[in-house]
């Protein structure tokens, strides 16, 4: 509540930038390893098409989080 009422600016870039990331990124990791992960060997062109584009998903939201965090420390 406090946030809502004197740092609106802050609550809206938290969400935006922060909580709304992580939750695709939470959803994204979540089915990747509770499915794709136990498939990936199989030799299917689907299940390979899956496995590199969620791969490539997890690391772009990883590379985000990462460039936020080292734009904080400066």
């Amino acid at each position: 509540m406090l946030i809502e009422y004197r740092w609106p600016l802050v609550k809206e870039y938290v969400i935006k930038k922060l909580f709304i990331p992580f939750v695709f990124f939470l959803i994204n990791f979540i089915l990747y390893m509770g499915y794709i992960y136990e498939w990936r060997e199989i030799n299917e062109p689907i299940y390979q098409t899956l496995n590199y584009s969620f791969m490539a998903g997890l690391m772009t939201l990883s590379t985000y989080f990462i460039g936020i965090e080292i734009y904080q420390l400066f």
